[in-house]
């Protein structure tokens, strides 16, 4: 269970003080301008488009800016409290993410993450669509920053809570996802399975080879089972004609790795880890038959054995 944070998340109480710069609270004004109607909500959707576009282009100058990021970081809170948007506040940390430098966003992960470990408290608030966006943003943290870097930040919140997230990471990994992020989700756990210290000790350890089964199944994930789509987003999203602008992917598509196969990845992670640890991590590998031949191929492939 996640600790049950309380306080008041609603868009009108922000734990970021905002800033003065007129045209960022005219930006976020109008990404967060709601009216009935499905002209105004197509409106609406792509005035949000242009706000993570916002970001990508112009991460030097709002990192620089303290009143920009706070106005950045003001929609997000807002976007995150709001069901009918709370799953795109998961594209603004995707694009804070790839392209803010870390140290600035330190100034404001453990508030953010108090916000989303408190939304993961309440039974109402676990939607698939806002799991799926954590688990895919947590994972996308990992894969450009490191396991240990998610870990030890998540941890530094709420003690332990780490235990809470990989629990969900092996529970939702599978949810219905682009190619993209499907891709960013398996390179993050491998991250975590092969370069993350603290996964390799209690309470974590137990949890390593259930992550490293959730990943090939991830790996196995058949095609149409990836671009299922969720009833549920054509409810949110407001109706089944607006189903393709939401289920046409996310915003942030671009591929930041590459040329890089996730399963020689964690084919390689695997045998230098087994090397450094003296054979602690073929030891910790417990997969069904079909897996471990799976897994042996990735071997083959990359080249490399335990």
């Amino acid at each position: 269970m996640f600790p049950n944070l309380t306080g008041d998340l609603s868009p009108r109480c922000s734990i970021f003080q905002c800033g003065s710069d007129l045209e960022t609270h005219r930006l976020s004004r109008d990404c967060l301008e709601s009216k009935n109607g499905e002209g105004n909500e197509k409106k609406n959707f792509f005035k949000k488009k242009t706000f993570y576009r916002y970001v990508a282009k112009g991460a030097a100058k709002i990192a620089g800016n303290e009143p920009w990021m706070i106005s950045y970081l003001t929609v997000w809170q807002q976007l995150n409290s709001m069901p009918k948007y709370d799953v795109e506040s998961f594209d603004l940390l995707s694009a804070l993410t790839s392209h803010m430098p870390l140290q600035v966003l330190d100034k404001y992960l453990p508030q953010m993450l108090s916000v989303i470990f408190a939304r993961l408290s309440h039974q109402k608030g676990k939607t698939p669509r806002y799991i799926r966006g954590f688990v895919t943003w947590i994972l996308q943290f990992a894969a450009k920053h490191g396991g240990s870097a998610i870990v030890l930040r998540c941890n530094k919140v709420q003690g332990n809570i780490w235990v809470n997230c990989v629990n969900l990471i092996c529970t939702s990994i599978r949810l219905p996802r682009s190619h993209v992020d499907k891709k960013m989700c398996a390179l993050g756990a491998v991250k975590l399975l092969t370069s993350t210290e603290e996964m390799l000790v209690e309470p974590h350890l137990a949890l390593w080879n259930p992550l490293l089964l959730a990943l090939m199944g991830l790996f196995e994930l058949p095609d149409e089972e990836e671009n299922a789509e969720f009833s549920e987003d054509q409810e949110i999203s407001g109706g089944a004609v607006f189903a393709p602008l939401f289920h046409a992917g996310t915003l942030t598509e671009k591929d930041l790795f590459p040329g890089v196969i996730p399963q020689q990845e964690l084919a390689k992670g695997l045998a230098l880890l087994n090397q450094k640890t003296q054979g602690k991590a073929a030891s910790l590998i417990q997969l069904p038959p079909e897996a471990g031949q799976k897994l042996q191929s990735y071997f083959q492939a990359a080249n490399v054995r335990l």
